[in-house]
């Protein structure tokens, strides 16, 4: 049994993202170099704690479910969680795990890997920010603005100013082929798809 311990701490060491090892009481009894330098907690002062013992009481009542739930189902998990630092950063993180089995298949413990998706996070925020500040200032000019999908042609979205100028509900006008009720041209002959085609832009009388 030593042995196997000892190939199993040598085998997650190699792991270039954090991994903890916890025996079915749910006590830690291994982890790698990246798991201590993420978490700021060292193997040595890890090992014989258990959960409550280095984390917030959220996070260990949190991941503590999550454990029993594992231990009885034998189900890998995966879940999303603010992790808070031994410095007190907070950090955006992944948490995947899964049952150690022995060789009849009986759980002997938990092995984990942590993965860090703080930059991800940041960039999702960011550009669900840049988006919602887009769609603010589309729908706030006097102007008519109409999306419409490039392949199918479908429109997709349009301001309120477009709605007033078309005539037309949104309802009535999203889902539909542009050339449908916007463009005059035919439908083989889209200015949007072409755009070198010539268009009459020259005023009904």
């Amino acid at each position: 049994m030593k042995i196997e311990t000892h190939l199993l701490h040598s085998f997650i060491e190699q792991f270039p993202s954090p991994v903890f090892i916890k025996n079915p009481d749910g006590m830690y009894i291994g982890c790698n170099q990246a798991y201590s330098s993420l978490t700021g907690i060292a193997r040595d002062h890890l090992v014989g704690k258990t959960v409550f013992d280095v984390n917030d009481r959220e996070m260990a009542e949190k991941c503590h479910r999550q454990d029993l739930d594992l231990l009885k189902n034998g189900t890998r998990q995966r879940y999303k969680w603010r992790l808070a630092l031994s410095d007190g950063e907070i950090r955006d993180v992944i948490f995947e795990k899964a049952p150690l089995l022995d060789d009849n298949g009986r759980i002997t413990g938990i092995i984990g890997v942590i993965s860090d998706v703080t930059e991800q996070q940041k960039a999702e925020n960011a550009l669900i920010e840049s988006n919602e500040r887009l769609e603010t200032l589309l729908f706030m000019l006097p102007v008519g603005i109409i999306l419409i999908d490039y392949e199918t042609r479908l429109i997709m979205e349009m301001n309120p100013y477009a709605v007033t100028i078309l005539g037309h509900s949104k309802e009535q006008l999203v889902g539909r082929k542009c050339h449908a009720c916007i463009c005059p041209v035919k439908a083989e002959h889209c200015p949007i798809q072409d755009p070198e085609m010539e268009i009459d832009r020259s005023e009904g009388e």
